[in-house]
């Protein structure tokens, strides 16, 4: 093997450990979005296991009608963000159970879905940073 080769081989090497790394990085971060996105889902198990499922897609109905109030409230200045913000956080919770209720490969289809369409409507308006 000629010295040509076998640095070839030692670059295609370090490159392989880079794109292994790379790989790595990014299943890690895939798992980070999932979490985000579906939250920790067995306490949502548990939840619904111990509350029931009628119960708790009543909970997330609650929960955004008090997102919907606060949300409303915060464009007329008269709450602060944090209640917003905690508002958001009690209906994304409900909203997670209620996901696993309802069934998530249904959800998150139409999830896609929707952010697809949000992606080309921004990208339509001008928005041409909206890529997935």
């Amino acid at each position: 093997m000629s010295d040509s080769d076998a640095e070839r081989i030692s670059r295609l090497e370090r490159q392989i450990t880079d794109l292994q790394d790379r790989n790595t990085e990014l299943v890690e971060r895939r798992r980070e979005l999932k979490r985000q996105l579906h939250g920790p889902s067995e306490i949502y198990e548990a939840a619904i296991a111990v509350f029931g499922a009628d119960a708790q897609l009543e909970i997330a109905v609650e929960e955004c009608g008090e997102v919907i109030v606060a949300i409303k409230h915060h464009g007329r200045k008269r709450v602060l963000p944090s209640i917003v913000a905690e508002e958001i956080a009690d209906a994304m919770i409900a909203l997670g159970q209620a996901r696993l209720i309802v069934g998530t490969v249904l959800v998150d289809a139409f999830t896609e879905s929707k952010l697809r369409r949000l992606q080309a409507r921004v990208k339509e308006a001008g928005g041409g940073k909206a890529n997935g």
